[in-house]
């Protein structure tokens, strides 16, 4: 290009072009570091164009990279001195989860797609833009605008962040996962909060969040300049029903767990719901303190209703180097007929429980988990009924038997119907690689011991 007038209305008229198939060898040129694998990111095919005078230049960039389209156009009004900005720049791909493969977010080869699509307006003056953004990521409507201000080296910004998508399956398969809950039209996801801080730290305020049924609200603050991001939220919903999110089967998985995950963030989160359904097992009010660092998430406490009692509970779980637990619950005045039903599908037992346990295990799938369970329980029950047998009439007619065919028919009487009181239950439990034995229950019926 040229550069005339120096000695009196200076302008330009420059042409750029920049082409590299091998990414590698330009980011060990430039120094780019090894974050991303370079030799899985295609090419780069980039025309630029700078032209005007002292008093407005014109600029723009077009081309291809990883796949994908990028524009920048923009104008700088007096460029001499604090210049008035006014710059459009637009991303877009064709395959979203090509994309993320390339910058080895996903695994190359699983399922995925959708498009990408972002437009980024920035106008005003370098010390305070308006900046907007618009876009579309797999279906995922984007939508932000808001202020950044600068002082010296200091980058602040003020934005209101909106993001909606009508079918949360659709979404999470686009970014490449096989994601198959149990209600496969689970619904949407839903996200908006005002967001203010620097590229270092951030607050996130009057949060409102929808995933599927489940709805937040809340606020939380983010610390980004750290080895491992840190996240502090302080959350309330509505009734979750963890069931819903989950896979149809019901089976214990023998594939393997991948939870490293866990480790990319750490956070303290509080959580205050409705209710809580996990397992069909219907929480009340739960309330759950959680602390998640070094990828071992630790549920400080969980307080809540359950089964008509009231539920405490603690645990830890670790990703690495293998996936395990550790559990502590206490459970008081339970109604065990409700939590039979829940469980099992039995209605003939009756009364209060009170139950407490530890427990824990390691392994490498959910299989290995279970059949490693380790771990001690105690329970009381009282003031209940057993349904189905009459161990009073048992008791009393074993007395005027006679011969045997009216024992034959005092045990089909006995077990026709009727119930029996109890008064008590109680006893120990050990679990041992998956298996609960007890050589100490003991139950006061009516009748018998």
């Amino acid at each position: 290009g040229a550069a005339t007038g120096f000695a009196a209305k200076p302008a330009v008229d420059i042409r750029t072009e920049v082409k590299a198939a091998d990414l590698a060898g330009l980011a060990k040129s430039f120094s780019l570091g090894d974050a991303l694998d370079w030799r899985r990111v295609s090419g780069i095919n980039l025309a630029g164009v700078l032209n005007g005078t002292a008093e407005t230049l014109v600029f723009s960039v077009n081309g291809q990279a990883a796949g994908g389209e990028v524009t920048l156009r923009g104008t700088a009004r007096d460029p001499q001195a604090v210049p008035d900005l006014d710059i459009n720049l637009g991303l877009s791909h064709p395959d979203l989860g090509g994309l993320l493969s390339q910058l080895g977010l996903v695994e190359a080869g699983r399922p995925g797609g959708g498009a990408l699509a972002l437009t980024l307006t920035a106008r005003g003056k370098p010390e305070r833009l308006a900046l907007t953004l618009a876009g579309d990521v797999a279906g995922l409507a984007l939508n932000s605008d808001g202020t950044l201000s600068s002082t010296g080296d200091s980058r602040e910004f003020d934005l209101k962040v909106e993001a909606k998508h009508a079918d949360l399956v659709a979404m999470l398969r686009a970014l490449g996962t096989d994601y198959r809950p149990a209600l496969e039209n689970i619904g949407g996801l839903a996200f908006s909060a005002a967001v203010k801080g620097t590229p270092a730290a951030m607050t996130v305020d009057g949060i409102r969040a929808a995933l599927g049924p489940a709805r937040f609200e809340g606020k939380a603050a983010l610390t980004l300049d750290r080895p491992t991001p840190y996240v502090n939220a302080d959350l309330t919903a509505n009734e979750i029903i963890v069931d819903l999110f989950q896979s149809n089967d019901r089976r214990w998985s023998r594939a393997p767990l991948d939870l490293t995950g866990m480790a990319a963030v750490d956070a303290d989160v509080t959580l205050a719901a409705a209710g809580l359904v996990f397992r069909q097992y219907p929480f009340v009010k739960p309330r759950m303190v959680m602390h998640l660092e070094d990828g071992a998430l630790t549920i400080r406490e969980l307080k809540g209703g359950l089964f008509g009692g009231n539920i405490g509970l603690s645990a830890l779980v670790e990703s690495r180097p293998v996936t395990g637990f550790a559990l502590n619950t206490k459970l008081v005045g339970a109604d065990i007929e409700e939590a039979l039903k829940t469980a099992v599908g039995l209605d003939t037992v009756t009364g209060r429980l009170d139950f407490q346990g530890s427990f824990k295990a390691r392994g490498n799938s959910q299989w290995d988990l279970v059949n490693g369970l380790e771990g001690t329980a105690e329970l009381h029950a009282a003031n209940g009924v057993i349904r189905g047998f009459d161990m009073r009439s048992f008791s009393d007619r074993m007395q005027k038997l006679t011969e045997g065919a009216h024992f034959i028919d005092l045990v089909s009487r006995t077990f026709s119907g009727g119930q029996t009181a109890y008064s008590s239950v109680d006893g120990t439990w050990q679990i041992e690689r998956g298996v609960a034995r007890t050589a100490d229950t003991r139950a006061m019926l009516d009748a018998a011991e």
